[in-house]
C-alpha cells in the first residue's frame, strides 16, 4: 500500500475531528479562564482536556489503522487461498505402476545416501515424485529409488499435467 492511499484510508472522520476540536476548545477556554482569574485549577483542568484530546486522537488513529491492516490481511489471505486452490493435488499410486524413462541415470552414491539419510531423519522426501498422466516419471528419480529401497508399495506423487509444477510447493511430500 502506498503512502497516499494509507493516509487517505487512515484519515479521521468528521465526528473524530469535531470531538478533537471540542477538547482543544475546552483546553484553550480553561487556559484563558485560568489566566484571567489567576487560578491554577483552571490550568490543571486545561491539561486534563488536552490529555483527553490526545487520547481521543491516538485511539481514533489506532482504530483506523487497525481496520485498514485487517482489510489488507484479509485480501492477502483471499489471494493466497486462490493460489492454493490452483495447486495440483497429491495422490497415492502403486510404486510399480510408475514408468521410468531411459534418460534417467542412477544418482551418484553420495547424493543417494544423503537423501536416504534425510528421509530417515525427517520422514519426508527432500524432492517430490512427479509423474505425468501416463505414469511416466518426470522428476524425483532419487526419491523414487529411495522409496523402492525402503519397500514402499504405494507412494505419494504429484501429477504434472495439466499443471506446471512449482517445486517450491511440493518439496516435501510426506512419506507413508
Amino acid at each position: 500500500m502506498n503512502d497516499k492511499k494509507w493516509k487517505e484510508e487512515t484519515k479521521l472522520d468528521r465526528i473524530n475531528k469535531l470531538t478533537l476540536s471540542l477538547y482543544i476548545a475546552m483546553t484553550i477556554f480553561n487556559i484563558a479562564i485560568g489566566i484571567i482569574e489567576k487560578n491554577s485549577t483552571w490550568i490543571l483542568c486545561s491539561l486534563l482536556w488536552f490529555d483527553l484530546a490526545t487520547v481521543e486522537y491516538c485511539n481514533s488513529k489506532t482504530v483506523k489503522r487497525k481496520n485498514v491492516l485487517i482489510n489488507t490481511q484479509q485480501n492477502i489471505i483471499l489471494q493466497l487461498l486462490e493460489k492454493l486452490s490452483e495447486r495440483p493435488k497429491i495422490e497415492e499410486v502403486d510404486i510399480n505402476s510408475i514408468k521410468i524413462p531411459k534418460y534417467f541415470k542412477k544418482p551418484n552414491e553420495k547424493k543417494f545416501n544423503e537423501r536416504l539419510q534425510y528421509v530417515k531423519e525427517n520422514n519426508t522426501f527432500k524432492a517430490p515424485i512427479i509423474i505425468n498422466k501416463d505414469n511416466y516419471l518426470k522428476d524425483g528419480y532419487t526419491s523414487y529409488l529411495i522409496a523402492k529401497k525402503m519397500g514402499f508399495v504405494k507412494i505419494a506423487v504429484v501429477r504434472d499435467e495439466p499443471f506446471t509444477i512449482n517445486k517450491r510447493y511440493y518439496g516435501k511430500v510426506i512419506v507413508k
